[in-house]
């Protein structure tokens, strides 16, 4: 699981800031990873290349400071069809999933978010 992420880059964003800021940093990361990935959904759905490649140079920003690196590929797919889609939010979930865990130093466990998408 935590091999959707560089652990040592993201373990080093957070681990200057006390852990209620770590938190609020980490909650504002994650509504930009999402947004973002939603817009690259929405554009696909709309045809948009100008707003895929807008929504895509956004997610490269956002998956870098993580090594976010699954993430970035997958967005950097054809994610006009079903299947590619729901391969996209899996691979967002357990990828916030990692960070998350990462970040606040949190036990991961065997249940988590995109469990079924390939690492």
């Amino acid at each position: 699981m935590l091999s959707m992420i560089d652990a040592a880059v993201t373990r080093t964003q957070f681990a200057a800031f006390p852990q209620d800021i770590a938190q609020r940093l980490l909650s504002a990361a994650e509504a930009d990873i999402v947004e973002w990935g939603d817009r690259l959904l929405a554009a696909w759905t709309a045809g948009d290349q100008d707003q895929i490649g807008r929504a895509r140079h956004s997610l490269k920003g956002l998956c870098g400071n993580f090594g976010a690196v699954k993430l970035l590929e997958l967005s950097d797919t054809d994610l006009s069809g079903a299947e590619s889609r729901d391969a996209y939010l899996k691979m967002r979930a357990a990828t916030l999933y990692a960070i998350r865990v990462v970040a606040l130093g949190l036990p991961a466990n065997n249940n988590w978010p995109g469990s079924d998408c390939p690492t």
